[in-house]
């Protein structure tokens, strides 16, 4: 059983660890990896153009563990679930115009997805609107 968490695990870690952000798809990929890892949203926060978004969500996340940590982590496990139901199984086009990149891709649910990025000193980036 430890062997077979290590075979699932550190690919992932890996792809974490050598995230250089030189292509759209690569970013996308590395940014659910962090996502449906722990469900945790703000683990996603280095792949976003603009993390400063997450302020006032770490704010409300550290009420609710104070409050309700069970509820957190129920929080998390759905966004889990949901995460590896809409994550990018197949590129379909990239849409590169100078900094901007559109990345459409199929989900594993079978639905197309698209997301938006920025390059950020070299490094390309989600475009997140909460």
């Amino acid at each position: 059983m430890k062997t077979l968490k290590l075979v699932l695990i550190l690919p992932m870690v890996l792809l974490l660890a050598g995230w250089s952000g030189k292509t759209p798809e690569e970013t996308i990929q590395v940014a659910f990896a962090a996502l449906c890892e722990s469900g945790d949203p703000r683990d996603a926060r280095p792949y976003m153009a603009d993390p400063a978004l997450f302020d006032e969500f770490d704010s409300n996340v550290a009420i609710l563990i104070e409050v309700d940590p069970d509820q957190w982590e129920q929080i998390k496990a759905d966004a889990r679930a949901d995460c590896a139901a809409s994550r990018a199984v197949e590129f379909r086009s990239v849409d590169i115009q100078g900094d901007k990149a559109t990345v459409r891709f199929l989900q594993a649910n079978g639905e197309e997805g698209e997301d938006e990025l920025v390059r950020r000193d070299g490094k390309w980036k989600l475009v997140v609107v909460m």
